[in-house]
């Protein structure tokens, strides 16, 4: 004997039930996806925030040294043709203990010869040849970060020495050239200020003016990163594609004028997104379990 058919009332619940379902699916969806859009979006932010903060500090530290150096060449001691090399290098050992990451400060006279330093390394040795000291006879200049040259192997420092360069004029009260005072500091001053991340926290990288890695993991140093790289969001680096990434630019601080770098935060994908895909999933959730109680009542109803 067939069956009856099930009532109307029946049919009308599990259809508008199965429509409730397929409803409130398509809308978890599609909040998630807002979600995760905004956490994504929050956690660039942060990146952006981090970066922009390490900027500021390599900015106000360099503006620093800038500032060390014209105080140093404006010493009147420093600008009495009559001192002696003696005299000027206790000032400069003075200036270089206030400081530690400077790798050595020293006194060039007009034809390029040193005539003092802070560590006895560097006397007597012609640096004419260096572009910073012949452009510091016009006015201060900053380099940027190489590998040390007339300090190669002096130091003792068991590996690659990378310096940047500082330096300015010392000029006597009537204007005459007495000399340059020149400084090397130390680039692992960098790795100092940015500091070794906790687990957790983002990854900082500095590029040069070119985008090349001054500053990051080994496999990167010395590489040229892809403007993209720059944009902010979802980033694959050569040592791996799954980054999220923001960067801030240096901008120089008071008087000193910069040198174009660009501090670059990230994060490996999967953990910066991580609290968006466990968002999204408990929306989905919820979405699902309210619409299939909705439609469970209306059957019973």
């Amino acid at each position: 004997m067939a069956s009856a058919p099930p009532p109307l009332r029946v049919i009308l619940a599990a259809a508008f039930g199965g429509i409730a379902l397929l409803a409130a699916l398509g809308t978890s969806l599609l909040a998630g996806a807002e979600a995760s859009r905004r956490v994504a979006a929050s956690q660039v932010d942060s990146l952006h925030g981090t970066a922009g903060r390490f900027a500021e500090r390599l900015d106000r530290d360099l503006a620093a040294r800038w500032r060390d150096l014209q105080v140093a060449a404006g010493l009147p001691l420093m600008r009495d043709p009559a001192t002696p090399a003696d005299l000027r290098r206790v000032i400069l050992q003075r200036l270089h203990d206030t400081f530690a990451d400077y790798a050595l400060i020293a006194f060039v006279a007009p034809g390029g010869r040193v005539v003092a330093d802070s560590r006895r390394l560097l006397e007597g040795e012609d640096a004419s040849g260096r572009p910073f000291v012949r452009d510091a006879m016009q006015g201060p200049v900053i380099e940027d970060v190489h590998d040390a040259q007339m300090l190669a192997g002096r130091l003792g420092s068991g590996g690659r020495l990378r310096l940047l360069d500082l330096a300015a004029p010392v000029r006597a009260a009537d204007g005459a050239l007495v000399g340059v005072v020149a400084a090397h500091l130390d680039w692992r001053w960098a790795a100092g200020v940015v500091g070794t991340p906790r687990p957790g926290e983002p990854e900082i990288l500095i590029l040069s003016r070119s985008r090349e890695v001054l500053l990051g993991p080994p496999a990167l140093l010395g590489t040229t990163l892809p403007e993209a790289a720059l944009a902010g969001g979802p980033t694959a680096f050569p040592d791996g594609e799954g980054f999220l990434a923001a960067a801030a630019a240096t901008r120089g601080w008071a008087a000193h004028p910069g040198l174009g770098w660009q501090v670059l935060a990230r994060r490996p994908a999967a953990e910066a997104l991580a609290p968006a895909q466990a968002l999204r999933r408990d929306i989905l959730l919820f979405g699902l379990g309210a619409s299939a109680l909705a439609a469970l009542l209306g059957w019973l109803a």
